[in-house]
């Protein structure tokens, strides 16, 4: 996006698919905000691909408006075959001391999966994470884009819960309905 450059990638945040596509976190320097936006998540664009796509940018603003992304460089994260990748990350500047959430992104869209203060199960979630294991067979995310996340309730519940997509278009005018660019995450109905 022409604001800094890669100056390291964390090793133990590589994700790869069967589409060859690569998923990182990275730190990035000569950015225009310094420590404000200098970590960000990336994704390959295609198979072998030289294109980075970004998933989500340190300093970026929360898709709900409550505050900002920070902390992406050590993000947990999972990639999926829809080249989607689900993480968990801190956040800035928020209105409460909400600070802890999950999210799902296609490079395109970046949608709230959970987050501390958001209403879970007739209470309020205490605690969130997510454990995007880069063994493939524990990894929170599935093909479907759905995402699983351990959260803590200020009840006292605490479990492992399941967030699916709700699948929408996302064009505010007519277009192709098998164009996966116009629906949620890329994910057309099927």
């Amino acid at each position: 996006d022409g604001n800094g450059v890669i100056d390291a990638t964390n090793s133990t945040s590589l994700r790869i698919n069967n589409q060859d596509q690569v998923a990182f976190s990275a730190t990035l320097r000569d950015t225009l905000d310094g420590t404000g936006d200098n970590s960000a998540i990336y994704r390959t664009s295609a198979a072998y691909g030289t294109t980075l796509v970004t998933i989500a940018r340190e300093g970026q603003q929360s898709p709900d408006g409550d505050g900002r992304l920070a902390s992406l460089s050590t993000a947990n994260m999972a990639l999926n075959e829809l080249g989607h990748v689900a993480f968990s990350s801190f956040l800035t500047e928020t209105s409460t001391s909400t600070n802890t959430a999950v999210w799902i992104g296609d490079g395109n869209e970046l949608v709230l999966v959970a987050r501390e203060g958001q209403s879970l199960n007739g209470s309020l979630i205490t605690n969130v994470s997510f454990d995007g294991d880069g063994n493939t067979t524990r990894s929170g995310l599935n093909d479907f884009g759905q995402v699983s996340y351990r959260a803590t309730l200020a009840n006292g519940d605490s479990g492992v819960f399941l967030w699916t997509p709700d699948v929408h278009w996302k064009q505010n005018f007519d277009g192709n309905w098998s164009d996966t660019y116009r629906w949620t995450l890329g994910i057309a109905p099927k």
